[in-house]
């Protein structure tokens, strides 16, 4: 899209090309497909939303924050809303890292679509299914689609093996290459450990035990949303659902979502709660401060939970591992005197909490403050 703002802004067009679109599909390498879908959302920019176009052609804001935004405007229940919010979401994109950005657009979206939350699980249960085909070499495309708490309890089911399959194949590549070892050494690719992990998986259960019997989703959402929730299912004439009450800018606080960051709808939340097959976990928001674990020396239970909550994603410059993937680290080394609470704690991928302790060891990493 950068590109095609680019090009409308040059009209390079001999008398053999009719339009922009034309002339992109002739004189680039971009698949046909792919250039039509970026016209599309082009021609929405131009005339549903000036204000993005003008952000992506003066470069204030990425090509893939401008498709976000765009995408919104496909759908007419929520274009009213974004035209309202448009100068909020504007300075969100030109100010948040990528992953931050994400959530808080996903957010605004759950608060200002005006849809009742549970036709929207009545939906995705309606949809549950799985499909498979085979392809002439022979390899099988399977597609699976299932309401967004079944795939949360499917991924916490699988995710435990699939890091013990990443340890493995991470000290096995060590033994070879040392403190060079990199994601190249790895004999297996993310998508191919993903994949054992499920198969290991399945073959468990059929062996006669029942995976899902240990299997705990952890919920991040707030009391007033739930409170919320609770009061419109039980008032069902009213006309508005419990979380759409909210202002759609309370995006930046607003969070009802599984600790790996998968979007779930308040309903769903609330039947958990009601089931008693979800619990509580409360702290302090503002601080995620716990100071009875001063002297512990790793982050673990509800402190690496309150690092994950609040990091979403690793915070080294430019990464976006989920904050559940990654470590948590000491932002002043514990053997400096550094205290082990939320504070002076931060979630790194493994690559980058390696190359900073490389680098505290030489004396170069800048010190806090």
């Amino acid at each position: 899209m950068a590109r095609l703002a680019a090009v409308e802004e040059r009209k390079p067009f001999s008398r053999h090309y009719r339009s922009a679109r034309h002339f992109l599909t002739h004189e680039t390498d971009e698949p046909q497909y792919l250039i039509g879908k970026r016209c599309n959302l082009a021609d929405i920019a131009i005339n549903k939303l000036p204000a993005v176009w003008e952000a992506l052609a003066t470069g204030r804001i990425t090509v893939s924050k401008a498709e976000m935004l765009l995408r919104l405007a496909e759908a007419p229940h929520l274009l009213d809303a974004l035209l309202a919010d448009l100068a909020h979401l504007l300075t969100w994109a030109e100010n948040e890292r990528w992953p931050k950005f994400k959530g808080f657009v996903a957010a605004w979206q759950e608060l200002a679509d005006q849809r009742d939350p549970r036709d929207l699980d009545d939906k995705h249960f309606d949809q549950r299914g799985f499909t498979f085909s085979q392809d002439l070499d022979g390899s099988i495309n399977a597609e699976l689609r299932t309401p967004p708490l079944v795939f949360a309890q499917i991924e916490a089911a699988i995710e435990p093996v699939y890091k013990q399959m990443f340890d493995n194949d991470w000290n096995a590549a060590r033994n070879d290459h040392s403190d060079l070892t990199n994601a190249s050494h790895l004999t297996r690719t993310d998508a191919q450990r993903w994949h054992d992990a499920l198969i290991h998986v399945i073959r468990a259960g059929a062996g006669g035990r029942d995976p899902g019997a240990a299997i705990e989703v952890v919920i991040i959402t707030d009391v007033e949303t739930v409170e919320r929730e609770a009061e419109h299912q039980a008032t069902p004439d009213s006309s508005l659902p419990g979380p759409a009450r909210r202002s759609a800018l309370d995006a930046e606080s607003y969070r009802c979502e599984t600790l790996s960051g998968l979007r779930l709808t308040p309903s769903t939340v609330l039947l958990g709660v009601i089931s008693g097959t979800l619990r509580f976990l409360t702290f302090d928001t503002p601080k995620l401060n716990f100071e009875m674990s001063r002297t512990a020396r790793a982050f673990t239970g509800p402190l690496r939970t309150a690092l994950i909550i609040r990091d979403r994603h690793c915070t080294e410059p430019g990464c976006q591992t989920p904050a559940h993937r990654c470590e948590a680290d000491h932002t002043q080394r514990y053997i400096d005197g550094g205290p082990t609470v939320p504070t002076n704690g931060a979630m790194r991928c493994r690559p980058g909490h390696r190359h900073k302790t490389r680098l505290q060891a030489l004396g170069l990493w800048p010190q806090p403050g």
